[in-house]
């Protein structure tokens, strides 16, 4: 085997090894998928989604928490900042989601859709202030 070709070799193995690291799913999502795995109808899947919502909200909360004990004034001030913008962000959002199944008769399905983006939309935010908080902490 050539050096391109063992050089190769060994970069897409460590990129596969390095894309199943970073796949390993939050605890949140094991139990939300397995939640609606198990509830197939659509008030079982609200119920998952809203309940997952919830774990992630706590989530966020925590960790916002935990940022605000350790960053500076400065930062205290322009993170608190942000996140009142993106709750009116999520909230305006999440009306205008909500209305457009009004307007366009989507039905439950429709309804499921923005409890789905509630969902993800609290999930990224507090994806996001976990990244803050791991290189705060010196954890990239």
């Amino acid at each position: 085997m050539g050096i391109f070709r063992k050089g190769f070799a060994v970069g897409l193995l460590f990129v596969s090894l390095a894309s199943s690291v970073s796949m390993a799913k939050d605890p949140i999502d094991v139990w939300y998928d397995n939640c609606m795995n198990h509830n197939q109808t659509d008030a079982g899947m609200r119920n998952c989604t809203y309940k997952a919502m919830q774990m992630w909200n706590r989530k966020l909360n925590t960790i916002y928490r935990e940022l605000m004990a350790k960053l500076p004034p400065k930062d205290k001030k322009e993170l608190r900042e942000s996140e009142i913008a993106w709750i009116n962000y999520k909230k305006h959002f999440l009306n205008v989601d909500s209305d457009t199944c009004s307007i366009g008769g989507g039905g439950e399905i429709c309804f499921e859709g923005v409890d789905a983006d509630d969902l993800d939309i609290t999930k990224r935010q507090a994806k996001l202030l976990e990244e803050l908080l791991d290189n705060l902490e010196g954890n990239p």
